[in-house]
């Protein structure tokens, strides 16, 4: 995200989604979708965007953006360990779909967030409680500890 799309000192701070960033680092001036969007800055992440170098990135690390193959090994390894696979974009933003839709969000306002043009893209959020997806893991991984402490009782023996 380039800093002049952040806007953090108006009365109503607010973010241009007008560019992405290539592979490569390169600068986009176009998105998907080839839409600008304007979204507001709530105020649980405008620190997370007040600058922290000289640079023209928002998010950065020695004047230059995070690259993308650095944010996706630390994502895969995370998916690895809890044995999903899921690409980092798509878990981003199903996890933050899934978290509005179980606070109780309009599915319609999230669509409108999410810039999608049909209701069915909004509709898969709202197929997962993330309570219940949580209850499902942390079954799992409390068999897994059984099954390992068993392993160990019998290799004891």
């Amino acid at each position: 995200m380039l800093r002049e799309n952040v806007h953090l000192r108006e009365e109503n701070p607010y973010v241009v989604i007008s560019t992405t960033i290539g592979v490569h680092g390169e600068v986009r001036h176009r998105t998907k979708t080839r839409s600008i969007r304007i979204l507001p800055i709530i105020p649980e992440i405008k620190d997370a965007l007040k600058p922290r170098e000289a640079t023209r990135w928002a998010f950065s690390e020695g004047g230059r953006p995070y690259h993308i193959w650095r944010l996706e090994r630390i994502w895969n390894s995370a998916c690895k360990k809890a044995g999903i696979k899921i690409n980092l974009y798509n878990g981003l933003k199903h996890s933050f779909g899934c978290q509005r839709i179980e606070q109780g969000f309009n599915k319609s306002d999230l669509k409108e967030v999410f810039g999608h043009r049909d209701m069915r893209s909004v509709d898969r959020y709202a197929k997962y409680q993330m309570g219940r997806v949580g209850e499902i893991m942390r079954g799992k991984l409390c068999a897994d500890l059984v099954q390992k402490k068993n392993e160990v009782s019998n290799d004891a023996k």
